[in-house]
């Protein structure tokens, strides 16, 4: 386990996965018997590989550079300007409007924790640009992190391209 913690990770679920229903998750259905801790030492904890087909968008990378390149580089909420933390967030979703996948215009260049959190609503965006915070965000206000990072949005103008 403390060699290859992840596959040992991987196969555990998998056997839990063989001797458990999945409606079945109490303590002693979980806690291995000591015929399972017997096995384990013959347990191969190697992992591999898979090769899979993947959709990708199309022109994805002329919509993230302009949107980028609109705001400068740097999150409209945070002003966070690392490029591996940035990204162009469309503002109305892609399975929403195929007019507008690669529409600057669009988009917000958002850090990828307010990337995550615009599209699951957790925050949306009024009209004069402030930042509305959903119930879900008002009530996360006891945690040090999300209050300063998302309820504290609240209200607080984006910067505009």
């Amino acid at each position: 386990m403390q060699q290859n913690w992840e596959s040992f990770a991987l196969k555990s679920q998998a056997v839990v996965d063989t001797i458990v229903a999945p409606n079945d998750l109490s303590l002693d259905a979980i806690l291995p018997t000591a015929a399972l801790l017997e096995e384990e030492e013959e347990f191969d904890y190697s992992a591999q590989d898979k090769t899979s087909l993947i959709k990708i968008r199309v022109g994805q990378h002329f919509f993230r550079r302009s949107v980028l390149s609109a705001y400068l580089g740097r999150c409209c909420i945070t002003g966070l300007t690392e490029p591996k933390l940035l990204v162009a967030s469309h503002i109305v979703p892609w399975r929403t409007n195929a007019n507008h996948h690669l529409n600057p215009r669009n988009g917000l260049c958002l850090s990828v924790l307010h990337d995550k959190a615009f599209d699951l609503g957790m925050f949306t965006l009024t009209p004069d640009f402030k930042i509305k915070a959903s119930g879900y965000i008002q009530a996360m206000a006891n945690n040090p992190f999300s209050a300063n990072w998302l309820v504290g949005l609240e209200g607080k103008s984006i910067e505009l391209p």
